[in-house]
């Protein structure tokens, strides 16, 4: 999640997880190995068509603004074509594109394995 977070920083998280917004930022259990959590953002929400044309995504074919996303961290022209979200799923990516396992690989984030919200960071110690 870096630039916005690194590792070490410790966080808030709020366990109301009923009204997920794009750009929150959530933490989950990883669908393929549960005993493992991740943190990333969220872009894609249910319903709604991904696509990532030279690095750039788009929903529902109109660009997504994303400033949180700095341009060193997409060095890749990545491309992902258009996969629809599924009812009950969200589609997630890391700020730093480059170096993030994600949606991108894996698929649509199931919400039942989202356990937490970010509300904010509390200790910035690691790296």
């Amino acid at each position: 999640m870096e630039p916005s977070l690194k590792e070490g920083n410790r966080i808030f998280i709020s366990k109301d997880v009923e009204k997920i917004e794009r750009g929150d930022i959530v933490t989950y259990h990883y669908p393929k190995d549960e005993a493992q959590s991740f943190i990333h953002r969220i872009i894609g929400l249910p319903g709604e068509e991904i696509e990532i044309r030279e690095g750039k995504v788009y929903i529902n074919g109109k660009q997504l603004e994303e400033s949180y996303v700095k341009a060193g961290n997409i060095i890749y022209s990545q491309k992902l074509e258009p996969v629809k979200v599924l009812e009950g799923s969200y589609f997630v990516m890391g700020d730093n594109r480059d170096h993030s396992n994600d949606s991108r690989f894996w698929g649509a984030l199931p919400k039942k394995y989202i356990y937490g919200k970010y509300l904010g960071r509390y200790w910035q110690g690691g790296n």
